[in-house]
């Protein structure tokens, strides 16, 4: 079942890490620790300390997902979700972190299936589907089954005429994701930004949710 990020409201006000970090004009984190929605799988995505300054959680965007969410997702949400089910779909999660300053954004859907099969199954079918929304990249020594894309589009804002955050025109959306699977989970790392998203820094990201789901 392949996930479609969109790039218009209310994703735009959500995730994105370009070099790795955010320009010293970024808004700073709350001092307040933000807590992310209960649930089961909450533990195994980013948390807001794993983010770079500016980007803060979309807790109206955040939460456990059932299938008929995670499909919704989707370009074609009813054969996503019959995709799903067949597959094992389990349980899921979903955390959105967003810089409206910059438009910046961060999406890491977390889903678990019946067995590594159905997992393996999924996540295969998302890689090659992927595969048609942009450029390809191998990611190496990420659980056991890994890929990411990153594709360049218009960008909302300058398409509507309206000025880029730093009040100049800009055509670029860089979106670079992540996928992997470790036994019966799967993930979905997003990472968008006006600019250049660096693809290091997007892996990097990745492998410290799957260490903090390891643990």
């Amino acid at each position: 079942m392949l996930l479609r990020v969109r790039l218009a409201a209310p994703l735009l006000l959500l995730v994105g890490v370009a070099g790795g970090g955010c320009s010293s004009d970024d808004a700073a984190k709350p001092t307040v620790a933000v807590t992310l929605p209960g649930g089961s799988l909450a533990d195994k995505v980013l948390q807001a300390e794993d983010v770079p300054d500016g980007l803060v959680p979309i807790l109206a965007q955040t939460g456990t997902a059932d299938v008929s969410r995670i499909a919704g997702f989707s370009a074609d949400s009813a054969a996503a979700e019959k995709s799903l089910r067949e597959h094992g779909f389990d349980d899921a999660y979903v955390v959105q972190y967003g810089d409206q300053k910059s438009g910046r954004f961060i999406v890491n859907v977390v889903s678990t299936f019946d067995s590594a099969e159905g997992a393996e199954a999924d996540l295969t079918a998302d890689l090659i589907s992927a595969r048609q929304t942009g450029t390809p990249f191998p990611v190496d020594d990420l659980g056991d089954q890994a890929g990411g894309v990153r594709a360049v589009r218009a960008d909302p804002a300058s398409a509507s005429g309206a000025p880029s955050a730093s009040g100049t025109p800009s055509n670029d959306f860089d979106l670079v994701t992540v996928r992997w699977r470790l036994g019966s989970t799967t993930w979905l790392l997003a990472v968008g930004a006006r600019g250049t998203v660096e693809q290091d820094a997007v892996i990097k990201l990745a492998r410290l949710v799957l260490a903090r789901a390891s643990a």
